[in-house]
């Protein structure tokens, strides 16, 4: 039906432009109803004869009209939680007629065609009736376009103002009425019409005019002011209450002329106060909102659902295809884990302030991303994502990277149980480590106490860096990088330039290569499957607005041998239960876990995991690093510090109320090989217990009286000669200078039982000291040192070796 008049009086159109107008709307009629010989107006048979000429070359309406760019919406795993809409250039939410009120509809109708369910596509009546008003008042007063007409011009023919358009436009429109139901008409104008700002579609238009409300409450008087923009929209449009008034005021009368609302129901809406608030749709995560369509836009592996990588197709797809994408992120899990941050940092150095943190968390046994915090920084300042690495380089995990050494190190075949004289600080001669100024590589530990003989499990407790330094050189660098790849680190390919520069070197073991927060929670999470990997992944499903387009599945695959995996969880258990680790511990739940501090504590991780949940956790300052060496109360900032307490505090929360799992048995510990125990007498004390920690034994000292030089190694036991494990204790008697004196003779005590053998040597004068040996009878000694007969002052230790069981 031809609209009512607008109040705005529009610009004249010169005489022969009006009577273009009109002498169109009466082509159409005759063409279309009566033929072209009830044309009788001279004038207009050359039009005629233009139009006949026409109607013969429009080419037959496509059986598949264009579908409308529908904008995408990013779901949490709920499937409810929005996180974002993905808006190109329409943003537009599709809804069934069924979903669309009657009074909406009715509105619609009522303005723009109110005789719509009468007509078969075109109206000869309303085009003749604005014709007439047209050509009385010389303007364009009336539309005479009918809502299907409208539906062909937004879709088809475009609104170019020609003869031609016009043309196909009515024949396309009659064609398409005998397609469709009028439902399906009106679903789809509705739709697609436009609604000003950027907002197609009355479903979205009434979100974003009146402060996010569902089409399916408005009110009359909204829907007549809905309807009443769609002539004009960027002029009509609710937030220009002057213009759209008047509009709003001719629908509700045009509704009430066809009966399309009661008087009392127009009255009312009349009198309605519109309270138009414009809908600001919030982005939720905004750092993982943009990790997913970062993937969406420009993965490979979407290339069959979305089109082609970086193409125009894929944008189209990914902002208008009415995508529903259902991400991993779980809310729950995702304020916990701000909280934990919120809990360990906020509150000591406020909002805004520094060091910040960056957690992410990974399901092990699927691969489902369950939270990724990016901490508190803002997304308009600066997109630089902490958790995942996105627009930086990450962060350098230092000794927990040294778990993939571990793992490579048992895939080599070198036991656990492997010992290393591990001092507070050493040089490793190898070439492969000389430095930049062509010298050799020297390191420390984290403290000077942290110093001694160590095995595998006691150097990952402590997190020994001088241990995995010569680890590092028997298991081999590379080794122990493409155990990180196969884990999941995002490693370069070997033999590029960054590879070869950056990780193939021997400072990799202490983790000075930056990584990711999700990688390493990813690849820890191979340790909580025993072995099996399952890449982290965020997207779970993807949804057309017709059909499922995606679906994630777990794609796991074994990355280590179970007993590998067993036996380093095993020692990470110890980092929490006696180590490093221990502010991480979760009463009642096995944990298992590796600290991580960078040179000068410029960054400090945990990794840690339990079976059903894998979690790594990051700690530094942003956007340059800066050394933490006093923010821990005046103390350097270390892994086992906020990482640790943050850790405890999400897995704490993230798994209250699931069931305790264990990990897999872990095949208990070797025993560490026997060695020769080395001479050492005549020794200075410090030359002597440096070659005893060479050879893998502690040495334990005794100052006695003795007439040797002080600090002189006067005797040892076990003698020179004898196996012990490596590990083992041997006592070095070292003289303090005081001369002989008051000596005695050494009893024989070989044979006798250990505490016959005590009692005899105490009834001497002298005390004892014990070693062990698995040969002899279990129980009895088995040797002694001194030998019998030796003369000692009275006081000094006789070391006995011991016989017991292996």
């Amino acid at each position: 039906m031809a609209d009512a008049p607008i109040p705005a009086p529009p610009a004249r159109l010169s005489r022969g432009r009006a009577a273009s107008v009109v002498g169109g709307r009466l082509v159409l009629i005759v063409a279309l109803i009566t033929g072209v010989s009830l044309v009788a107006s001279v004038a207009l048979l050359p039009l005629a004869k233009d139009m006949v000429t026409k109607l013969s070359d429009v080419p037959p309406l496509q059986d598949a009209l264009p579908s409308p760019p529908q904008t995408s919406v990013i779901y949490a795993a709920d499937g409810k939680t929005v996180l974002a809409r993905l808006v190109l250039d329409e943003d537009r939410k599709v809804v069934p007629l069924k979903e669309i009120p009657h009074k909406v509809r009715n509105a619609v109708v009522a303005i723009e065609d109110d005789r719509f369910f009468e007509h078969g596509g075109i109206d000869p009546r309303g085009i003749l009736r604005a014709a007439v008003a047209d050509l009385r008042q010389g303007t364009i007063a009336q539309g005479g376009s009918t809502l299907t007409q409208q539906y062909i011009k937004k879709v088809v023919t475009g609104d170019s103002r020609t003869l031609d358009r016009k043309i196909r436009e009515a024949m396309y429109a009659v064609e398409l009425e005998r397609r469709w139901s009028k439902s399906q008409i009106l679903e789809a104008y509705l739709n697609q019409a436009y609604f000003g700002d950027g907002i197609y579609g009355i479903a979205t238009a009434a979100q974003h005019y009146f402060g996010g409300k569902s089409v399916r409450k408005l009110t009359l008087a909204e829907a007549a002011a809905l309807a009443a923009t769609i002539q004009s929209p960027n002029r009509l449009k609710p937030t220009r209450p002057k213009d759209n008034k008047p509009r709003r005021m001719t629908v509700l009368d045009r509704m009430l002329e066809r009966d399309f609302a009661s008087a009392k129901s127009v009255a009312r809406a009349k009198k309605e106060k519109l309270k138009v608030k414009l809908f600001q749709p919030q982005t939720r995560q905004p750092y993982f909102v943009e990790y997913i369509k970062q993937q969406l836009l420009h993965d490979p592996a979407y290339d069959k659902v979305l089109g082609k990588e970086d193409t125009e197709r894929r944008k189209r797809m990914v902002f208008q295809g009415g995508l529903k994408i259902y991400t991993t992120l779980e809310p729950k899990r995702q304020a916990q884990a701000k909280a934990a941050v919120r809990n360990q940092l906020w509150s000591r150095f406020g909002r805004n302030g520094n060091p910040t943190g960056a957690l992410a968390s990974v399901d092990p046994k699927t691969g489902r991303i369950l939270a990724l915090y990016g901490g508190r920084e803002n997304f308009k300042r600066s997109q630089v994502d902490l958790a995942t690495a996105r627009g930086g380089v990450g962060f350098q995990p230092g000794s927990s990277f040294k778990v993939f050494f571990l793992v490579a190190a048992l895939e080599k075949g070198i036991s656990p149980g492997k010992v290393y004289n591990s001092p507070a600080r050493i040089t490793i001669p190898d070439r492969r480590c000389y430095t930049g100024y062509n010298t050799p590589w020297t390191l420390g530990n984290a403290g000077d106490g942290e110093a001694g003989v160590f095995n595998m499990y006691q150097a990952t407790a402590h997190s020994v860096n001088t241990y995995f330094a010569q680890l590092a050189m028997d298991v081999g660098i590379e080794r122990g990088i493409e155990a990180a790849r196969k884990m999941g680190i995002s490693v370069p390919p070997r033999g590029s330039k960054d590879y070869d520069d950056h990780w193939n070197v021997c400072s990799s073991v202490l983790g000075v290569v930056p990584v990711s927060v999700l990688d390493m929670a990813s690849a820890y999470g191979v340790l909580a499957n025993n072995g099996v990997r399952c890449p982290a992944f965020s997207i779970a499903r993807i949804n057309g607005p017709t059909k499922k387009l995606f679906e994630r599945r777990p794609d796991c695959d074994r990355a280590i041998e179970p007993k590998i995996a067993s036996t380093v969880t095993a020692m990470l258990r110890g980092v929490v239960t006696g180590g490093t680790g221990g502010a991480a511990a979760l009463p009642g739940r096995p944990v298992a876990g590796k600290t991580g501090t960078a040179q000068d504590y410029q960054s400090a991780f945990f990794n840690g995991f339990t079976p059903q949940m894998a979690t790594s956790v990051w700690v530094g300052f942003t956007p340059k690093p800066v050394p933490m060496r006093t923010q821990n109360g005046g103390r350097p900032v270390y892994g086992g510090t906020f990482p640790a307490m943050i850790f405890h505090d999400y897995m704490a929360a993230a798994l209250a109320g699931a069931p305790v799992q264990g990990f897999p048995a872990a095949p208990p510990p070797p025993p560490p090989p026997q060695m020769g125990v080395p001479s050492v007498v005549g020794l200075p004390q410090g030359a002597a217990q440096a070659r005893l920690a060479q050879a893998g034994f502690v040495a334990e000292v005794r100052p006695v009286a003795s007439s040797q030089p002080k600090g002189r190694v006067v005797r040892q036991a076990p003698a020179p000669g004898t196996r012990l494990r490596q590990g083992s204790r041997v006592v070095i008697a070292v003289s303090g200078g005081k001369g002989g004196g008051n000596n005695g003779v050494v009893p024989g005590v070989v044979g006798l039982q250990l505490s016959v053998a005590t009692a005899v040597l105490r009834r001497s004068g002298f005390s004892s000291g014990l070693a062990y040996t698995t040969s002899g009878k279990p129980g009895r000694v088995a040797a002694q040192s001194p030998g019998a007969g030796a003369r000692l002052p009275k006081g000094s230790y006789v070391t006995l070796l011991v016989s017991r069981r292996g």
